[in-house]
């Protein structure tokens, strides 16, 4: 490299260089292996790794690091997004009807699928006879009461359907303890 084309190097683009080494490039063609890569070569040994550790190893943070957290992955990170659920109804309700076609139900139709009022039915769906599907997706931990009030305002405008459903299917993301179920 070139004197004038030298510079000082920040710790974070440092990082950035080591952390992006084996990603895609955005128009779909591979990079060289990052074992052949002088520049990130260059960045791990800089950050204390060496291309022999493994890829765990050679991406995790320094523990001084201050934007250590956004990089490290919770044992319960399922269950934290879903409680604190942020992305709307629409995808609440398309998580759901993925969950229940898992459940053997199938013919799942939604009333609204781009959001909408539905009348206490998020879907119908089959399961040897019809079904409705009622989504409850609030952010953070709701009380059983809360949660209760909403089933049973889902089950009774359900049971104003025609044809008429034999169950109905709540999935939520609250939190129910074994005595609340």
């Amino acid at each position: 490299m070139r004197a004038e084309m030298q510079r000082d190097v920040t710790d974070d683009e440092t990082w950035e260089r080591a952390l992006r080494a084996d990603r895609p490039r955005p128009t779909g063609k591979p990079r060289p292996s990052s074992k052949q890569n002088p520049a990130v070569l260059d960045a791990l040994r800089e950050l204390g790794g060496s291309p022999a550790t493994s890829r765990a190893e050679s991406v995790a943070r320094p523990a001084t690091h201050k934007r250590q957290e956004a990089y490290v992955r919770r044992f319960d990170e399922t269950w934290h997004l879903l409680l604190e659920w942020t992305m709307g109804q629409t995808p609440s309700e398309r998580m759901a009807a993925l969950i229940l076609n898992e459940e053997s139900f199938e013919s799942i139709d939604p009333a609204h699928p781009l959001g909408g009022k539905d009348g206490g039915a998020d879907a119908l769906i089959q399961k040897d006879a019809l079904w409705v599907m009622a989504v409850y997706f609030p952010r953070g931990q709701q009380s059983i009461k809360e949660t209760t009030e909403k089933l049973t305002s889902d089950v009774e405008k359900a049971r104003t359907k025609e044809p008429k459903p034999v169950g109905d299917a709540f999935v939520t993301n609250q939190e129910l303890r074994l005595a609340e179920r």
